[in-house]
Order: C-alpha cells, then sequence, then structure tokens
C-alpha cells in the first residue's frame, strides 16, 4: 500500500510538470508571436501594449513552472504555486466548456444552431476536447489536495 500511494504521488508530481510545461511553452510561444503552421493569419511583427490581463497570466504560469519543479522537493510553497497553476488551468477549461455550451446552445440567431449536422458534429467535437484536459486538470487539483499532509 506504502508503494502504491508513493507511485501515485510521483504520478500527480509528473503529470503538474508536464501540464505546467505545456503552459510555459504556450506562453514562451505567444510571447515570441508564434503561429501554428494551420494558422492562415500572418505572424505578428509587432506586439501592442502589454496589458494587465498578459502580466497575470504570464506571472500565474511561471509561478505554476517554477512550483511544478520544486515538488520534487516536498516543499509547502512549490506546493501553494501548483495548487494557484492547476486551479487557474482548471478555471480556464471550465470557463471554455461553459462558453462553447452557451454559444452553441443559445445562439444570438433567431434560428437554433442545432439544425445542421456538421454543427452538432463540431459541438461534440469541441467538447470532447475540452472534457479531457479539464478532466486531467481536475485531477491534478485533486491529486495535490490529497498530498498535502506529505509535505513538509
Amino acid at each position: 500500500m506504502l508503494t502504491r500511494d508513493r507511485n501515485l504521488i510521483l504520478l500527480i508530481r509528473v503529470g503538474n510538470l508536464i501540464l505546467a510545461s505545456f503552459f510555459f511553452l504556450a506562453m514562451l510561444a505567444g510571447e515570441a508571436g508564434c503561429h501554428s503552421a494551420l494558422s492562415s493569419a500572418p505572424p505578428r511583427l509587432h506586439h501592442g501594449p502589454i496589458t494587465i490581463w498578459e502580466i497575470v497570466m504570464d506571472s500565474i504560469t511561471l509561478v505554476w513552472f517554477v512550483g511544478a519543479l520544486g515538488l520534487f522537493s516536498r516543499r509547502r510553497l512549490p506546493w501553494i504555486g501548483s495548487l494557484i497553476g492547476v486551479g487557474a488551468s482548471v478555471c480556464f477549461f471550465a470557463a471554455c466548456l461553459l462558453a462553447i455550451v452557451r454559444f452553441h446552445i443559445y445562439p444570438n440567431t433567431d434560428e437554433g444552431l442545432f439544425t445542421d449536422i456538421r454543427t452538432v458534429g463540431f459541438v461534440v467535437f469541441a467538447l470532447g476536447m475540452f472534457t479531457i484536459p479539464f478532466a486531467l486538470s481536475l485531477g491534478l487539483f485533486i491529486g495535490l489536495l490529497k498530498m498535502r499532509s506529505e509535505l513538509r
């Protein structure tokens, strides 16, 4: 039983580091103005003024990444940073899911949006694409809360 708990805690730490690394790389790519190969928009040659929202999101991502790295030292401060980052991730994916449901069930047009089969397929695809990361983030959040008693 003790080995199972240690493996679960190690899995939580590694999963947290992978998710934090993904968001950290996405933050760096966004700051550099990179676009994906599938994007039809031209690359940005300049960056507008920095907003408070960008500063807050970048600082949360940095705190989360440093906390995920420091979580292997079994200290309480990196755990708090990881908890803040995973909590922000849960809120982000939940907001994406709610926005998809709200804008496709209650559209701004007079006619219903679920009349076309392609639209229904898109909604199911979009919900599936955001449900998986939401479930992973929520599982990491619950795992981090359970691992609190293991820290010094």
